[in-house]
Parts: C-alpha cells; structure tokens; sequence
C-alpha cells in the first residue's frame, strides 16, 4: 500500500513538523500537496522545503492542480528542474497541456487525469506525446465519480475503454504505469 502525507505548507510547524511525522510513522511512501483554495501558491520557497524532504527519503509526491493562478501543472516546472529524479505524479492534470509538457519534460513525472483532466483530449494528447506510458488511474481516489452508484473504479476503466486506442493502453493506464511508479 502506498500512503501519502497531506501537506498543507501554511499549518503551523512547516517542514520541521512533516519530519517529525514523517519519522513517527514511517509507513508512509510519499507526500500530497494540496493548495486549500487559493491561499498559498507553488513556489520554490513554499513547496521547495518538502520536495527536498522528499527527495532525501526516498517519497513520492503527488499534487492537486487546479485551473487557477499559482497552483496549476506549470508552476512545478522550476521545482522539478532542480529536482529532475523526484517521483512526482501531477494530479487533475491541469491543465491539461501544462501537465503533459511536465511529462515529457521528466522521467519521473506521471499524470492522473482523475477530476479536471479526464477527457478525450488529454488521452490523446498523451498519446501523441510518447505514448500513455506516464498516466496513472486513481491515484487520488475515486470520489469523483459522485453519481456513479456502481464500482467507481469499473466506471473509470469503461470510461478509459472508450479513450484509449487498445486493451493494452488500458491495462498500463490501470496496472503496468502504476507498477512502474510505485516500484511495486
């Protein structure tokens, strides 16, 4: 099982404190950053801290990008720059464009397309730029699929069936890219 901690940078305690839990409980594998609303930004003073913790233990980190100014895909280019060996995934893929130009970018970088970036378009465009080698499904859950009152993740793979061009695109979109991440 793969456990991130949710990082909120503005809580009280800052890095420091990410350590201190981090050390607690050493189950953990990665880190979640998610910007509540829109008061803080990623930046290089901000999320730099915990993306150096990240890299000197070895953690994952997967973000919460949203459409808004200082906390979508793009922002993470400079930090990743200074950090091209960190295992990051970009969660909601938004934008769309911004977050497959982080995966080509780097090695490490995956994409979950779950929320904002599930559409036709973003598979495509993955696809065009090298493949659906670097998506990865539901890493941040299935709660999107609100309405769904069935199995949310068969919902997601009927829904990757019709924008994926094979069986086997689907098979590394739900297994085989994830495998590969989490060094499973």
């Amino acid at each position: 099982m793969q456990l991130a901690l949710w990082i909120d940078p503005l809580k009280e305690g800052g890095p420091a404190e990410a350590v201190k839990y981090l050390d607690a409980h050493r189950d953990i594998t990665g880190l979640k950053f998610h910007p509540t609303g829109d008061k803080w930004q990623i930046t290089e003073k901000i999320a730099g801290p915990y993306l150096d913790i990240a890299m000197e233990r070895d953690l994952f980190v997967i973000t919460h990008t949203q459409p808004t100014e200082g906390q979508h895909a793009i922002c993470y280019y400079e930090l990743l720059k200074k950090r091209p060996e960190l295992r990051f995934i970009v969660g909601h893929s938004s934008t769309i464009e911004e977050s497959i130009f982080l995966s080509a970018c780097f090695k490490n970088c995956y994409l979950d397309p779950s929320w904002l970036g599930f559409s036709s378009f973003f598979f495509e465009l993955a696809g065009r730029q090298g493949g659906h080698k670097k998506i990865l499904a539901g890493t941040d859950g299935t709660a999107w699929y609100r309405d769904f009152e069935g199995d949310p993740f068969e919902d997601m793979i009927q829904m990757a069936r019709q924008r994926l061009p094979s069986m086997k695109e689907v098979h590394m979109f739900c297994y085989d890219n994830a495998a590969e991440f989490f060094r499973l």
